[in-house]
């Protein structure tokens, strides 16, 4: 098992600190960077790929932010 996203750091989520936020993430869209970032790695594993599931925190992006990170991510 891979857990993908631990973004916690977003706009508006009680758990986040602003100053966790990586260097190369403190940027105006916090979540796309995270995103892109994670396409660009798993770029040359994405044959492999077989199943990406929802996880609490997808899920609490979907609800508090209005965003699926995962089909972002497909």
């Amino acid at each position: 098992m891979v857990f993908f996203f631990c973004v916690m750091q977003g706009k508006g989520d009680r758990r986040g600190s602003k100053n966790d936020i990586r260097p190369q993430h403190n940027k105006a869209d916090y979540l796309q960077t995270v995103i892109d970032e994670a396409i660009e790695w798993f770029a040359p594993f994405k044959d492999n790929i077989l199943l990406l599931g929802y996880g609490n925190h997808e899920t609490g992006i979907i609800r508090y932010q209005e965003r699926d990170i995962l089909k972002a991510f497909v």
